[in-house]
């Protein structure tokens, strides 16, 4: 899906705001988000009224995120809802070895 955003020309905002509302768990009212914008889901972002966020936004939504109203987000700002384990027997674990 994000690739499929940032496919969108940002001379074709209707596209950008109707494909963004598709992604996102809620919107509010007044949505601007730019591209090249990357995410995990999608629909565990739910943001506000009057909400931009600008160039490069990433955000690591496993968990879920929240915005309220009147956010404006500056460019190359990223959000991470996840963490890897900080400890050496923690990095052990299986689950986070290939």
């Amino acid at each position: 899906m994000a690739q499929e955003f940032n496919t969108i020309p940002e001379t074709e905002s209707d596209k950008q705001e109707a494909k963004a509302r598709e992604i996102l768990g809620s919107a509010g009212k007044n949505l601007v988000i730019h591209s090249d914008w990357k995410f995990d889901n999608g629909k565990n972002i739910h943001v506000g009224d009057n909400f931009l966020a600008n160039y490069n936004w990433t955000v690591l939504d496993v968990g879920k995120v929240t915005i309220g109203d009147n956010v404006w987000i500056g460019p190359n700002t990223d959000i991470y809802t996840v963490n890897h384990p900080v400890t050496a027997m923690g990095r052990h674990d299986s689950r986070y070895t290939r």
